[in-house]
């Protein structure tokens, strides 16, 4: 019965949702960037794609750019972003940061990155924050828009929210320290230039990384952690 119901209801809806898709019609992002810029953006992806892996270095580099949506035109700046090869792989589509300048806001995010759909695996990332979304947890704003940059249509993109303050703020909690632990069971910690410089947040943070330390020793539960 359920396999009968699976293909029945739902993978059955795969032959029409596909002809929706080709006549969606997505947002499109209009990028211009002068040809100085845009060399210093592909010495730096070549150099990448050299040595096997973008490293943080790679991406101190930004360029001034203006992004056009909706007949509205923003300044912006432009950085290199992403870990892995995926994110650079294709010549005509590579994953950049974007910074809104001048205190704007595009959907609401100060911060976001485009990045090829692929290097997300297409929809399951889109799924995923959905998902996320559906039980209560913490999301990013996750979407699909058209990008043309210099007049040359670049095709669909991912736009991925980054982590900042306004992520926090959009999902309704209190503004606080957003971190990974990197594989040597360090603490990295997003937007660490204005965590130090914020009294409140700083503390915040010696606190969680004394906790941690602890935890390390064995000396507190996992649990204690983040009471």
């Amino acid at each position: 019965q359920q396999i009968i119901f699976d293909g029945s209801v739902t993978r059955l809806n795969i032959i029409p949702n596909y002809f929706k898709g080709l006549h969606s019609n997505p947002d499109e992002f209009r990028i211009d960037i002068n040809f100085k810029d845009i060399q210093k953006l592909n010495f730096i992806r070549e150099n990448s794609l050299r040595r096997g892996k973008i490293i943080e270095s790679d991406k101190i580099l930004e360029v001034n750019a203006s992004l056009t949506l909706l007949d509205q035109t923003y300044k912006v700046e432009l950085s290199p972003t992403g870990m892995n090869l995926d994110m650079i792989g294709d010549p005509e589509k590579y994953a950049y940061k974007v910074s809104v300048k001048n205190g704007n806001r595009i959907y609401g995010m100060k911060e976001f990155k485009l990045i090829p759909p692929k290097s997300r695996h297409h929809l399951v990332e889109w799924i995923g924050h959905k998902i996320e979304k559906l039980e209560g947890l913490v999301t990013l704003r996750y979407n699909f828009i058209d990008v043309k940059i210099n007049g040359d249509s670049k095709g669909i993109y991912a736009i991925e929210e980054h982590f900042n303050k306004e992520l926090i703020e959009n999902n309704n909690f209190r503004e606080g320290i957003i971190f990974f632990l990197s594989d040597d069971n360090d603490i990295i910690v997003y937007n660490e230039k204005r965590i130090i410089n914020d009294k409140v947040l700083n503390s915040q943070l010696q606190l969680l990384q004394k906790k941690w330390q602890a935890f390390l020793n064995n000396d507190l539960k996992v649990e204690k952690i983040f009471d």
